[in-house]
């Protein structure tokens, strides 16, 4: 059996002599096989590959050698015949999408997309200047290279983070600087859900939600966000795909018109899924940044929701910034708002 086994990888080795997996895949087999010889000579063709003997490798040729073998294990490691489960192979995705940023990064790809990200929450932090958008450029032509000889649900997913990095404001997120980026965005998101398993990342869908946020299209935007909340594993603090779901149902009442019932209906139903999934002091936290960041909006919202007597939600919004005045006020019916 072991013997069959290595006839594909020697096939490999001889038509690509730079392939790292197939020669440690070959030299393991050998070894099994106690053919110690010539395992002992994959081992070394590994090492002159990988440059861990003097003047082999060029430091750049085995930095790229070592990328291609980080991505080559990442494509196949999805692909377990063994996985029945969705759960397992969820799992398996997030380990080679894992491999997949340290092959891009091992490349080069990664990199100007880190710069960018790094500096944009120092930025935000008040730590630093504006972050320099060449590094976006850069991370573009680099992934454009990628999808070339291989693209992959990764890749896909890493251009349209930097399209939308293009397409927004530097310091503010929601300020559209560049809609023909953003489309471009869309497009690398519509082909990452073409993947296999790519409908399953929450982060594509939250990444599409703000996309289409920024496009005016607020009920789509919810719905992204809704389905990035349902694929959240169970116990996970990570609150962006709330976060993001309350500001785009907010901005649906806003735009509602004479009958915003419908948003205000989905705001409700959500805010009780949220209790149900994170602790309480997670969702008044959420709230009390709603509050504090739409003030204007969440204040109509109130006003719509005591005018309707819908109290439930608007004793939650009260809470976070005025508790102790929320049961004596909702008893007396009495509010400054009206």
């Amino acid at each position: 059996m072991l013997a069959r086994v290595s006839r594909p990888f020697r096939s490999i080795c001889k038509e690509d002599p730079g392939n790292l997996n197939a020669w440690a895949n070959l030299g393991y087999v050998y070894d099994k096989l106690g053919r110690e010889v010539d395992a002992g000579e994959c081992v070394e063709n590994v090492s002159q590959l990988m440059g861990l003997e003097a003047g082999e490798a060029s430091k750049e040729e085995s930095r790229l050698l070592a990328a291609r073998c980080l991505a080559e294990q990442a494509y196949v490691h999805p692909y377990d015949v063994e996985l029945d489960r969705e759960d397992d192979l969820r799992e398996r995705l997030s380990a080679a999408l894992t491999l997949y940023n340290r092959a891009l990064d091992y490349g080069g790809q990664l990199i100007n997309m880190m710069v960018y990200v790094r500096d944009l929450e120092r930025a935000k932090q008040g730590h630093g200047g504006i972050p320099d958008r060449q590094n976006l450029t850069e991370a573009r032509k680099d992934l454009e290279k990628v999808l070339t000889v291989r693209p992959c649900l990764r890749t896909h997913l890493e251009m349209a983070q930097v399209y939308y990095y293009m397409g927004v404001d530097a310091l503010q997120e929601s300020l559209l600087v560049d809609e023909g980026a953003v489309n471009h965005a869309l497009v690398s998101l519509s082909q990452a859900l073409q993947c296999e398993l790519g409908d399953s990342l929450p982060d594509l869908h939250v990444l599409r939600g703000r996309c289409l946020l920024l496009k005016g299209e607020e009920q789509n935007a919810a719905d992204c966000f809704k389905r990035a909340l349902q694929l959240e594993r169970p116990g996970s603090t990570d609150t962006t795909a709330l976060r993001c779901l309350l500001v785009a149902l907010l901005a649906l009442f806003t735009q509602g018109g004479p009958d915003p019932g419908p948003a205000i209906t989905q705001l409700e139903v959500w805010v009780q899924k949220a209790e149900e999934r994170y602790p309480d002091d997670t969702v008044q936290a959420e709230l009390r940044s709603l509050c504090r960041t739409h003030t204007a909006e969440v204040t109509e919202l109130s006003r719509a929701l005591i005018r309707t007597g819908r109290l439930d939600l608007v004793k939650r919004l009260l809470e976070t910034v005025q508790p102790k005045l929320v049961k004596k006020r909702l008893k007396a019916r009495s509010f400054s708002m009206l």
